[in-house]
């Protein structure tokens, strides 16, 4: 859920410079989020975004140098940096990051929303799938089987606390319901007292997912491997299949498979009260829950869909379908 915060302080990043000191930084800068700045201490030579290049020979220690200077020279006295990519550090990368960031003498707070894990499932897949630098093409059983060491998100967050301490962990749930005016972005001013009243709150949603039967035709048409621009395309039409058709919101888990996946979590949950009591992941989903709704699509459902999104182009469907059944 961090896409919705990230787009929010680069719209407003000339306001929270001017009103709060606040930069969030334009060294490291990826879209809306600073992955450069993860990928540095993960030593990635090329960028996972497939067409953008890390430079290595730079070194992390050059982006902090700048985003200092820039902070000076801007008149600020807080720092912003945010990547989702930085959860995926492992422990002797973190330890690499306090060390740079502290020879620069900055005190730092971690700030990190959690979302239930088995919702956190359902949404990386859904934008796995859509994501054009990815195209994930395996179901979601193969997904959880596959992605899933970043669940236990105390072992994660220890590896934290332990160099930064309790103290400086901020935990916040991800819930529209229980935050601030039902917005996560709000609740993200309200965490570092930003004044948000003159700032600005697009309504659009930051990264919409898609619905069960647009979801499952993009995982078939992955196997293509069209070109980005189109891909980015498809996506767009499919978008606007869903609100067309009025589809529902898709759903991976059974009721009984997200009540088993959330038990397994319970102890590591609980032992997250150390930084934050009031997360609400110890809750154990309600077996009355919707039950998943993805499901393998007819000729006749890929068909309706190619014809929307290719504007009525001849079907393809046994080609891409030859395509998918290829063994794994």
């Amino acid at each position: 859920g961090t896409t919705s915060i990230q787009q929010f302080l680069l719209t407003n990043q000339q306001k929270l410079i001017a009103q709060e000191k606040i930069y969030y930084t334009d060294e490291g800068l990826i879209g809306c989020a600073h992955h450069t700045i993860a990928w540095m201490f993960q030593k990635n030579t090329v960028s996972p975004m497939g067409d953008m290049l890390v430079f290595p020979e730079l070194g992390a220690e050059h982006f902090f140098k700048d985003i200092i200077e820039s902070t000076h020279k801007l008149n600020c006295d807080k720092i912003i940096i945010s990547s989702e990519d930085f959860c995926a550090l492992q422990p002797d990368e973190i330890k690499q990051l306090v060390s740079v960031i502290q020879r620069h003498q900055v005190d730092v707070k971690i700030i990190a929303y959690l979302r239930r894990q088995d919702e956190y499932l359902e949404s990386a897949y859904n934008t796995q799938v859509k994501w054009w630098a990815t195209r994930y093409k395996l179901d979601f059983s193969d997904y959880c089987n596959s992605h899933t060491p970043n669940i236990n998100y105390f072992s994660v967050i220890e590896e934290w606390g332990k160099l930064l301490g309790v103290d400086n962990i901020i935990l916040k749930p991800f819930n529209h319901e229980t935050s601030l005016g039902g917005d996560v972005r709000k609740d993200f001013c309200n965490t570092l007292d930003i004044n948000w009243a003159e700032l600005e709150f697009r309504q659009e949603k930051a990264n919409r997912s898609l619905a069960p039967q647009t979801l499952e035709f993009l995982r078939i048409i992955n196997n293509l491997e069209i070109p980005k621009e189109e891909h980015i395309k498809v996506i767009r039409r499919l978008l606007e299949y869903d609100k067309l058709e009025e589809l529902p919101k898709c759903v991976l888990f059974s009721p009984n498979e997200r009540v088993d996946f959330i038990n397994m979590l319970v102890e590591s949950n609980k032992a997250l009260g150390k930084y934050n009591q009031d997360l609400g992941l110890c809750i154990s989903p309600d077996k009355t829950l919707l039950d998943k709704n993805i499901k393998s699509l007819t000729k006749k459902e890929f068909d309706k869909i190619f014809q929307f999104v290719f504007n009525g182009k001849k079907p393809i469907w046994h080609r891409i379908l030859e395509i998918a059944k290829r063994p794994k």
